[in-house]
């Protein structure tokens, strides 16, 4: 039986800078189950993630962004250890 990858797309509120993007891209690819995370071009506030649905669920990944930690490094604007965000694409 073949393993079909799924792609969900998390709208993130809050405005993060390039660094950030990358810190939470590597997070978010060290998850079992998760095969890539983009931020689109033009709208940096959208993120695509295609992942294996049998070794982790769009709930999982959205709230592992949800409570991502920005706290050592929080710049202003961002809340403290998380993020806002809703799932757009299922």
């Amino acid at each position: 039986m073949e393993n079909y990858p799924a792609d969900i797309t998390i709208h993130i509120d809050e405005t993060l800078d390039d660094d950030q993007r990358v810190r939470l891209t590597h997070t978010l690819i060290l998850r079992e189950g998760v095969h890539s995370v983009q931020f689109q071009t033009h709208n940096p506030h959208l993120m695509n993630v295609r992942y294996d649905p049998k070794r982790v669920s769009a709930t999982d990944i959205n709230r592992l962004v949800q409570h991502y930690d920005f706290t050592l490094f929080r710049p202003l604007g961002l809340p403290h250890g998380g993020l806002h965000t809703q799932m757009i694409g299922l």
